[in-house]
């Protein structure tokens, strides 16, 4: 069995901030940042969206010996701990990007994606049919885990049947005004287990209206 530590974060700008940061807001909310995926012996897989996505993937990077799969200009990128194998790497434009790792018997995928309208995602289940169709030979992979922003919460529901995934963060009990109606999450193949510790949410840097999204964290196990 095969265990992975998984990590998405969204640096999307709360709405209460103003276009520019003040002198040193950056480093504060990068130091906070820093501190999440270095907690709990540090994350396998981490996600990243949003503003300034490729500098953070770049500055995160170095604080925890990752790879970074990301590209210039994109609001996508995904780091990986430097031992683990990358099969395969690419972008869907203007949705996100996915990393294909091997497994012993098949293929298990990971997408990063910011999905703000119906046409970002009608181009993500586009490729993601490919993924889960068995005479794709090419591109079909067993497992698939995809975090990130959706457009709602019914949205967020909607895709996780389209593609028979699970909603990780309906595991999260949390009466948190930072989480209503938050439609971020990691939604993963029904095959893949959650194990401790369980999924959470961290709230501190919306809490500080650095950004408008929780950052959430999970642990899985996947035969491999």
């Amino acid at each position: 069995m095969r265990q992975l530590k998984i990590m998405s974060m969204d640096f999307t700008p709360n709405f209460l901030l103003s276009r520019r940061m003040i002198p040193g807001q950056n480093e504060e909310m990068m130091k906070i940042a820093t501190s999440y995926i270095q907690e709990d012996q540090c994350f396998d897989v981490i996600l990243l969206q949003g503003h300034d996505v490729y500098k953070r993937a770049i500055e995160l990077a170095k604080q925890g010996n990752y790879c970074v799969f990301s590209e210039k200009n994109t609001s996508s990128a995904i780091l990986t701990k430097q031992e683990l194998p990358v099969y395969e790497h690419f972008n869907i434009p203007k949705v996100g990007n996915i990393i294909i790792l091997p497994t012993v018997y098949n293929f298990l995928s990971i997408a990063s994606v910011s999905l703000t309208n119906k046409k970002e995602e009608e181009k993500l289940l586009k490729t993601w049919n490919k993924f889960i169709d068995h005479e794709c030979k090419e591109i079909h992979t067993e497992l698939q885990v995809v975090g990130g922003l959706f457009q709602s919460k019914k949205d967020l529901a909607s895709l996780a049947e389209k593609t028979n995934l699970v909603d990780t963060a309906q595991n999260i009990q949390s009466d948190c005004d930072e989480l209503k109606n938050d439609s971020y999450s990691i939604l993963i193949s029904k095959e893949i287990k959650l194990i401790d510790p369980a999924p959470h949410r961290q709230t501190g840097l919306v809490k500080e209206k650095y950004i408008k999204h929780c950052p959430i964290g999970i642990s899985v196990q996947y035969t491999n």
